[in-house]
């Protein structure tokens, strides 16, 4: 999950890595085929940038062991070649999850990681802890030192996908038939795009869905109706979203004292979605490639970038980047600050939120274009799980994500913390655990994260292969010009375009695309 805002926080420029006078990408090469030595046991120092791209590898060391029955009835996964796995439960080696902190879910990975320990004693695990703009640069270290993460997740800017194009990632099929894993509970889009290739090489794991916080007490005071619960309501535009940020915006003379809105996808990629436009070819959902750059000739996309360019530049109903630094002022985001009327923001703070004291809040949905009945392009932080093929314990690592996409470890990792889950069956184990902890947050207004789930799109950077190369070298830094007001968004996309599809043709060629 890893969109960055200058609404919300700075976007962080990630450069190529040098190592010992060798691009990581080089070394990622090299991985595929050298001995893999011991795994890390602890959180790293702060590491350099991630590369912007690998190119494909040789081919990967081979998987562990069996051969698999047919498919249960769960698992809809056409055939596989033979795969074989081990048939030992556990080997001595730990099982290696590379997780992130950054937004306060340590406590909540590190139950995770004692409650499995306690019901599986002879497997080993030892977690490795980043911050999100570390994850991606840990996780290329690691496999280029033959020591990969047992499991992986899209925790900042690449998903399974990423590496799969390079034959890194674990076909789970085996495993499932095997053990008789059913399937059937997960969310079906969302399984779906753990699948490529025919093959199942994730599994869902949360549901970090979008949707828009407010500041109740902001809106008494200023007299102001509550946005809406009801993901169609038909009078829930992006104009009278606007409107209702012009209310709740407080001024001191020429001095901006409350923020009527903000978002952590205000900028970057996530603000062309917002009116229902998109930037690439539609067919990379299921694909997993983009291949072409469609967003100068999408109305709709570019009428989303300039909205929330002007939210900040032109209305000043939200903070510059320059502003939030001086709003924000060492809180977890902007909301918490309690200076901002209404925040667009994914679930995945809830339980930061559950701790604000200083004023009342609630829960509403997204605003629509004016031309559809609800939000067309809305998007959530889908996780998955993915298991390297070069993890020393592979047999361990399955059993370890079985626990934690299983409804006991969801409910530990994700729904406590903030996130639905990706299981059908457990979404109103979510509303019961945020109706005790948050007494004043009415039930419909809950209902409004479950409800989301129905409208999610997958979004480019936790599900495609070649989004963040992409991303990085062409769309990022032009973006950064029509938010910092230096270009209109029709300007910026019409100039980009250049750029955006050398980056495709580039990222294409060094992955291996074949069409």
């Amino acid at each position: 999950m890893g969109s960055l805002s200058m609404l919300g926080s700075q976007p962080v420029s990630r450069r190529r890595l040098l190592v010992g006078g060798l691009t990581l990408s080089t070394l990622l090469v090299a991985a595929c085929t050298q001995q893999a030595g011991p795994s890390p046991t602890s959180a790293p120092a702060p590491a350099p940038a991630a590369p912007t791209q690998a190119p494909a590898p040789t081919q990967a060391a081979a998987a562990p062991t069996a051969t698999p029955a047919n498919a249960p009835a769960g698992s809809t996964a056409t055939a596989q070649p033979t795969v074989q796995i081990a048939t030992q439960a556990t080997n001595s080696a730990p099982v290696v999850p590379l997780f992130k902190i950054s937004t306060g879910s340590l406590p909540f990975f590190k139950t995770a990681v004692e409650t499995f320990q306690k019901q599986h004693p002879d497997i080993p695990v030892q977690p490795v802890y980043v911050n999100g703009d570390e994850y991606d640069t840990k996780a290329d270290l690691m496999v280029a030192a033959g020591n990969p993460p047992s499991l992986f997740y899209p925790a900042w800017s690449r998903c399974y996908r990423y590496y799969a194009s390079r034959d890194l990632i674990l076909n789970l099929e085996p495993l499932v038939t095997r053990d008789h894993y059913a399937l059937d509970d997960f969310i079906e889009n969302t399984l779906a795009g753990c699948k490529w290739k025919g093959s199942l090489l994730a599994l869902p794991k949360s549901h970090s869905a979008w949707v828009l916080f407010y500041n109740k007490t902001a809106f008494d005071k200023a007299k102001v109706a509550y946005p809406p619960t009801d993901w169609r309501d038909p009078n829930w535009t992006w104009e009278k979203f606007l409107e209702t940020a012009k209310a709740l915006t407080v001024k001191n003379g020429s001095k901006v004292t409350q923020y009527g809105a903000g978002s952590d996808f205000g900028t970057g990629w996530t603000s062309g979605w917002s009116h229902g436009g998109w930037w690439f070819n539609h067919d990379w959902v299921d694909t997993g490639w983009i291949t072409k750059f469609t967003a100068p000739d999408d109305p709709a996309t570019i009428e989303a970038v300039q909205f929330w360019a002007d939210l900040q530049n032109k209305y000043h109903y939200a903070p510059t980047a320059a502003e939030t630094q001086g709003v924000q002022a060492g809180a977890p985001n902007l909301f918490m600050t309690g200076l901002i009327g209404m925040y667009l923001e994914y679930t995945g703070f809830l339980s930061q939120y559950a701790k604000i004291t200083d004023f009342d809040w609630g829960i509403a949905v997204w605003p629509h274009a004016p031309k559809d009945q609800y939000p067309t392009h809305h998007g959530a932080w889908i996780d998955q799980w993915s298991i390297f093929k070069a993890a020393k314990n592979v047999e361990g690592s399955w059993e370890f994500l079985k626990f934690v996409a299983s409804p006991d470890g969801e409910r530990i990792t994700d729904i406590q913390r903030g996130s639905p889950s990706s299981r059908k069956s457990m979404g109103q184990a979510w509303i019961d655990q945020w109706k005790s902890q948050l007494p004043k947050v009415e039930t419909k207004q809950l209902q409004v994260v479950t409800d989301a789930m129905a409208l999610d799109n997958l979004t480019p950077d936790n599900w495609s292969v070649n989004f963040s190369p992409v991303d990085e070298k062409a769309l990022e830094p032009a973006l950064d010009k029509v938010f910092l007001g230096q270009q209109t968004a029709a300007d910026a996309i019409k100039r980009m375009k250049p750029q955006v599809d050398q980056a495709i043709a580039d990222s294409l060629k060094s992955m291996g695309y074949t069409g």
